[in-house]
């Protein structure tokens, strides 16, 4: 059913969907290194640099995942120039194109430094960087983008970095995809702040995890009424992802269980 509704076009014997990702970004920046010992002076642990890494998180896994099921993505998020510019400018591929919202401040940048320990990495300390997106001019640029482009489905994903700050904006911008007949899928993060999902309300699918759904449900416990009730306050299908239980899609009346895959994790 998901593939029906969802997917697109065939070409060769492939399915090949023209998608929009329209998101936050974050740059995962880490740093490796060896414990040498302490600081005779103070309690300082001392290390040696083994190695530094880039890496684009956020929105970006999302297409990232896109991309290695063949499709072709435009990207579009809001990007500063600063230091870590260049590193969103180096990310190239066959069927990838950046469309960059550009704001004043800093990228939002998540350092984290691990100390290695015998074969084993440890998470030694992480530094959060960045300003929010003040000024998108969202659907502006969606306009410009879906007008130069024939895309089957637009993603938003959410991270709270500001592009999607002002639900009746997210509103239009969600009338304006379905307008040109492209299917809209949204998801946020809830982390430690409050439940946002009723900003991505009317979307033809919002996808959640367990925790997310049981705060919008305003803490009741997650069951096959409730996740009606769920797709009817938010006028639109219901994905919840349950870890290793699996996950739930609801649609009309219809409510699918999907078995969770054995993976190493």
């Amino acid at each position: 059913m998901l593939l029906k509704k969802y997917t697109l076009r065939k070409l060769g014997g492939k399915l090949i969907n023209n998608i929009l990702v329209i998101g936050d970004s974050i740059l995962d920046h880490d740093i490796f290194c060896t414990a040498i010992g302490l600081s005779l002076e103070t309690p300082t642990l001392k290390s040696r640099l083994l190695e530094e890494r880039f890496a684009f998180g956020g929105a970006s896994n999302v297409v990232s995942n896109i991309l290695a099921l063949q499709n072709n993505v435009t990207y579009l998020t809001a990007l500063a120039d600063d230091n870590f510019y260049e590193q969103y400018r180096s990310w190239t591929h066959d069927n990838f194109q950046l469309e960059i919202i550009p704001y004043k401040g800093q990228n939002l940048v998540k350092s984290r430094y691990w100390i290695k320990k015998g074969t084993k990495n440890y998470k030694y300390l992480q530094i959060n960087r960045g300003s929010k997106c003040e000024s998108s001019k969202l659907i502006d640029h969606t306009k410009k983008i879906i007008s130069d482009k024939s895309y089957q489905t637009a993603i938003l994903v959410d991270y709270n970095n500001g592009i999607f700050k002002d639900k009746k904006e997210v509103q239009w911008l969600i009338h304006t995809l379905k307008e040109a007949n492209i299917k809209v899928i949204s998801s946020s993060q809830k982390s430690d702040r409050s439940s946002n999902y009723g900003m991505f309300e009317n979307s033809d699918l919002i996808c959640m995890n367990e925790e997310e759904a049981k705060a919008t449900l305003n803490g009741f416990k997650l069951n096959e009424k409730k996740i009606s009730e769920l797709s009817k306050n938010l006028n639109s299908d219901i994905c919840v992802t349950c870890g290793s239980n699996g996950s739930y899609y609801y649609s009309g009346s219809l409510l699918v269980k999907t078995n969770s895959f054995t993976v190493n994790a």
